[in-house]
């Protein structure tokens, strides 16, 4: 190999960072990252041109945290973050995430970008979506992977049009396999006028920082003038906002009509407000271009809100359509939301996995609606988002998410990204309500959380490092014992201090998921529920019983596997490779568990007792995985949805008896089959648990 070099381009020492605790600011001198630093975290020299410079500086009130971006032979390092944390006097902590530790093995394509996106474009047509909102844009990066060698990567950016979204699609530069993608589209039904004109009257505000047009070094709005509802695209834009002869901006509302100024004005004040907030509690500024403003686009027929590429410059902006007798615009808080997305995007690489070995990864996406939720609802101090916009047609009166009610991890977590934030977005509303915490210090213990994420976030990960965020403002002085304690209390409420990807059906939860499969030009393909499920027999239990209690899907022809194992969650592995199709990017299968039962009935009970064969065991731990199953005849794509419930019989008597065995209470089905082809079994819903011999582990090709 040609000979290693490590260029450290870290000069913080130059940065000059206020504390967050200083009445007045004052100047802080970083220490120098020496690159002994970095080899401690794993920037080894045989990562050949590794080059790690300052991206940002975030201010919280537990210290800073330092952005760092990493470039190999020129090329953006992706799915991987390196940031180093400082207390408040300037003191070096420790680092979070790690350079990468490896030159990536091919260094030099060995297929074209025209390919590469051609790999792209498949795949995204397959999994996600039809058409196109612009054309795919590619270039070269490399990419991060848990445990693996860095990749060479093309770095697709591919957009869809029915669903709207656009997705950053990583394809391995060497042999053409779709190694993984993240969402770069994120949707909303929205609100804001200085709250919304529901709940607020029109109020006379000053634009800070603006002259004779919309646009400061913060914000800038413009109208979409020409919108292509086909490809989902902006072609044209101009300004209807105009200043009168002494330089003010009074228009009245119109949010029907499609030539509004006062939209642009709404949009441009909170979108500024929003920016400021976060630069002044955070240092947190946009940078898309190099400019410290973000876009607001506005004014064009579309019944929705988003944070991405509407134009196809390249650069994101938070875009707000009208429909339904709506104006997006018009709602502040939905525009905070969106701006929250800018952060999440700018502060966490939330990696670009989808799979693991529990099954479906959902938690980096929901996490983001989630905490764009959050800082909406702490600037607001409102836990309901969409008021104004949730009359538009949705078929309510009521506001598109209300974060009052409480949510608990793992068990309301659904498989949509934005019922999922909810568990977020609600816990976060609990610590803002709290007359001990309020929503400054909710804010500073969130901000320091996601700046501790890993790079593959799961909704446990993300409650430790909320935990730990907490610990670190309590040794600041930020917080006191009492409200620690407090925090603490409700995250641990919450299900966030040990949410694990297993629901638990022993207390009697009844969670409700989502997922997706179908039969497409590349074969069948099936995807399991976000958790698997659990249910115990510790001494004296007499039986246990898992259910379906209902199961819906859009398509008839699409059923479900249940997959059991005992001792062990049932084992998901990566399988496929190559361009397109359900084989681009890998896909989960099964690959350990002990039984597979196929079905479609839309409820029915699995029962384990001393009559099943084989019997209950004492003691041991059963888990159930729900996995989608094309059916005979189905093609297409099938959208569904499972409720699942479980129980222990239990008999105290026998634990005081030592144990004596169970004498059988006639519960169990004895008429029915069930078969390990994938049949349907027969006697209606107690279906018993056979043809599993001894139970032993099955290895599944």
């Amino acid at each position: 190999m040609q000979s290693q070099t490590l260029s450290l381009a870290l000069a913080l020492g130059l940065l000059a960072v206020p504390s967050a605790h200083a009445d007045e600011l004052s100047d802080i001198d970083f220490p120098m990252l020496e690159e002994s630093a970095l080899i401690e975290v794993g920037a080894l020299p045989q990562a050949q041109l590794l080059e790690v410079t300052p991206k940002q500086t975030l201010r919280w009130a537990g210290g800073t945290f330092v952005q760092m971006n990493q470039t190999w032979n020129g090329l953006p390092v992706h799915g991987t973050r390196l940031s180093a944390a400082y207390t408040p006097d300037g003191a070096l902590q420790r680092f979070v995430g790690a350079p990468i530790a490896a030159a990536p093995v091919s260094q030099a394509p060995s297929i074209t970008a025209e390919k590469a996106m051609g790999f792209a474009e498949e795949y995204v047509d397959f999994w996600k979506g039809d058409g196109s909102l612009w054309p795919s844009r590619s270039e070269l990066g490399v990419l991060a992977r848990t445990d693996e060698v860095p990749a060479l990567s093309w770095v697709v950016d591919v957009s869809t049009a029915e669903p709207i979204g656009a997705w950053r699609v990583f394809v391995d530069a060497a042999s053409g396999e779709v190694l993984g993608e993240q969402k770069q589209l994120f949707t909303a039904r929205a609100n804001v006028y200085g709250s919304n004109p529901l709940a607020s009257e029109l109020e006379e505000v000053e634009l800070p920082g603006v002259t004779d047009s919309l646009r400061n070094d913060y914000a800038w709005t413009t109208s979409c003038i020409d919108f292509d509802d086909q490809q989902w695209q902006c072609l044209d834009k101009r300004s209807w906002a105009t200043p009168d002869s002494v330089g003010d901006f009074f228009f009245e509302p119109d949010p029907t009509e499609l030539e509004d100024p006062f939209a642009e004005v709404q949009m441009f004040y909170h979108l500024d407000y929003v920016a400021h907030w976060f630069e002044d509690r955070f240092g947190f500024r946009t940078n898309f271009g190099g400019s410290g403003a973000i876009e607001g686009l506005v004014n064009f027929e579309l019944q929705n809100a988003f944070f991405g590429d509407a134009d196809g410059d390249g650069l994101p902006e938070v875009a707000f359509g009208q429909g339904g007798g709506v104006d997006y615009s018009y709602d502040a808080d939905v525009v905070y939301h969106e701006f929250g997305h800018a952060v999440f995007g700018s502060v966490v690489d939330s990696g670009s996995g989808r799979f693991d070995d529990v099954g479906r990864l959902v938690a980096p996406q929901g996490l983001n609606e989630g905490s764009a939720d959050f800082f909406s609802l702490a600037m607001t101090m409102d836990p309901e988002l969409g008021e104004y916009a949730g009359t538009a047609g949705f078929g309510s009166d009521s506001a598109i998410r209300n974060l009052d009610a409480d949510r608990h991890c793992p068990t309301d977590i659904y498989g949509e990204s934005h019922v999922d934030g909810e568990l977020w977005g609600a816990l976060g509303w609990n610590l803002i309500e709290d007359p001990t915490i309020g929503p400054e210090i909710a804010a500073e213990a969130v901000f320091g959380a996601l700046n501790l994420w890993d790079d593959e976030v799961t909704f446990g990960s993300a409650g430790d490092s909320l935990l730990e965020a907490v610990d670190i403002l309590l040794d600041t002085g930020t917080i006191d014992e009492a409200q620690h304690a407090r925090m603490n209390e409700i995250i641990e409420v919450a299900g966030f201090a040990d949410c694990s990807r297993v629901a638990v059906l022993d207390g009697g939860a009844a969670p409700r998921q989502a997922t997706f499969g179908g039969v497409g030009q590349n074969g069948a393909f099936s995807l399991p529920m976000p958790n698997q499920y659990s249910l115990e027999a510790p001494e004296g239990t007499t039986s246990l019983t898992f259910r379906i209690d209902e199961w819906v899907s859009s398509n008839p022809d699409m059923g479900y596997r249940i997959l059991v194992r005992r001792g062990e969650t049932v084992l998901f592995e990566r399988v496929g490779g190559g361009g397109g199709g359900p084989g681009g990017g890998g896909r989960p299968e099964a690959t350990e568990f002990d039984l597979e039962y196929t079905d479609d009935r839309s409820d029915f009970r699995l029962l384990f007792d001393d009559r099943s064969d084989p019997p209950l065991e004492i003691g041991e731990t059963y888990y159930f995985a729900v996995v989608s199953q094309p059916m005979k005849g189905m093609s297409g794509f099938g959208f569904a949805e499972a409720q699942v419930s479980g129980e222990t019989e239990y008999d105290a008597s026998l634990v005081d008896n030592g144990g004596d065995e169970v004498e059988g209470d006639g519960t169990g089905c004895s008429g029915c089959s069930s078969r390990m082809d994938g049949g349907s079994a027969g006697g209606g819903f107690a279906l018993l648990l056979g043809a599993l011999g001894l139970m032993g582990r099955r290895r599944r090709s």
